[in-house]
This record gives C-alpha cells, sequence and structure tokens, in this order.
C-alpha cells in the first residue's frame, strides 16, 4: 500500500471518529435537555391539574370527568388520580406506539423523563394524588429531526475536509515526483534539478538532491 493511500486512510478514519464523537456528545446532551424539559412540564402541569381539582371540590365523577378531557387533549402518555388508599379513581393511558422517530433510534436514545406528581385536597384533607406523563413522541420527533440535521451539517464539513486534505497531500505529491523524476534522469546521465518547494522538510530534500546532481555532474565532466 501506498504512502498516500495509508495517509488517506489516516485522514479518513481520524474523521470518521470526530464526525461520530461530535454526533454523539450533542445527541446525548440533546437528550438530556428533551429529558429535563418534559420532567419538568410533567410535574407543572401535574400541578396545575391538582389546584384546579382541589379548588372545585372534587369528587370522583369530576375527578374522571377532568382526566377525560385532559387526555382527549393527546399530549399526555398517561394521566392516573389514586386516592389516599392507593386506589385508582381515573386512569388514561395511551395506547399509541408511533414514536415520532425510527424504532431503532428510540432503542439507541431513550427518552426516560420523571413523571409528574401532587396532591389534591379538598378542604383540610388529601383527597388523592394525581400522576401525570407527557407524550414522548415529540421529543423524539424533536431528537430525530435534531440528528438527521447534524448528520448533513457534519457530512458537509467532512466532505469539505477532505477537499482539503486532497489539496495538501496534491501539494505534497508534486514535489516528491519530481525528486522520482530527478532520480531516475541521473540513472540516464541527465543532470537536472528541480524547483525547491515551499514545504520546509521538502525544501531541505530538494536542495540535498539538487546539490547531488550537481557533484554527480561535476565528477562525470571531470572524467570526461
Amino acid at each position: 500500500m501506498s504512502m498516500f493511500r495509508q495517509l488517506w486512510l489516516a485522514i479518513i478514519a481520524s474523521t470518521l471518529m470526530a464526525l461520530a464523537g461530535s454526533l454523539l456528545v450533542s445527541m446525548l446532551s440533546a437528550r438530556t435537555y428533551l429529558e429535563s424539559q418534559l420532567s419538568i412540564k410533567n410535574t407543572d402541569n401535574a400541578t396545575a391539574l391538582a389546584l384546579s381539582l382541589s379548588q372545585s371540590n372534587p369528587d370522583e365523577v369530576t375527578v374522571d370527568l377532568v382526566v377525560s378531557s385532559l387526555f382527549d387533549g393527546g399530549h399526555y402518555e398517561v394521566v392516573r388520580v389514586v386516592n389516599p388508599q392507593g386506589k385508582t379513581m381515573s386512569e388514561r393511558v395511551s395506547t399509541d406506539t408511533d414514536l415520532g422517530a425510527p424504532s431503532w433510534f428510540a432503542h439507541l436514545l431513550p427518552i426516560d423523563a420523571q413523571p409528574g406528581q401532587a396532591q389534591i385536597s379538598s378542604g383540610w384533607k388529601q383527597f388523592g394524588t394525581v400522576t401525570l406523563v407527557s407524550q414522548s413522541r415529540f421529543a423524539y420527533a424533536a431528537l430525530w429531526k435534531s440528528a438527521q440535521e447534524m448528520v448533513l451539517a457534519l457530512s458537509l464539513a467532512g466532505l469539505a475536509g477532505g477537499y482539503m486534505s486532497s489539496l495538501v497531500l496534491r501539494r505534497l505529491r508534486k514535489p516528491l515526483d519530481a525528486v522520482i523524476d530527478q532520480a531516475q534522469a541521473i540513472t540516464e546521465r541527465r543532470f537536472v534539478t528541480m524547483e525547491e518547494p515551499s514545504v520546509p522538510e521538502l525544501k531541505k530534500l530538494a536542495q540535498a538532491m539538487n546539490v547531488t546532481v550537481a557533484r554527480l555532474k561535476a565528477m562525470f565532466d571531470d572524467e570526461a
């Protein structure tokens, strides 16, 4: 395998690792943010629901009507109210399996938000506890969209980096090819000098080859 091919493989591997690392960190940060926002939303909505029920002298029929009305909006996975003894007074659980993102993506980056809980009071007595879990499909949809945008942006950055790397390798290859041509010319007793490149390391190589060519030419001239 040629040196330039090895360099290309090293550049591709390092670029892919950098892009994958950036994507992973971004997705984990976005998931953490969405989980925290869902948890805050669950707590706020559960508190608001409990306060609303507490102010209306609740009974089981009222609680069931309010829970049903809230659940029918389609924004919650679970809405549950239990009495102080732990018996369920009203419960609605979503059966919608649409996650808003591919199942493999949801499996790789599961969103686990804390459910919201709040106490319902009736006068000075505790009437029950409301538990509320918001729909996570909106968070999955936002995370999936963010992942697609990140992949697109990182792919464009990778292509730009690959193009720049090809320009650099082409710039390095040109003086090396000139050195090879100069060495082949020596075997044919043609003594040519090469232009010194701007790269410091290759410039030293070109200077050494030009000095060698000059000395060989002088040696053959003396023998002639």
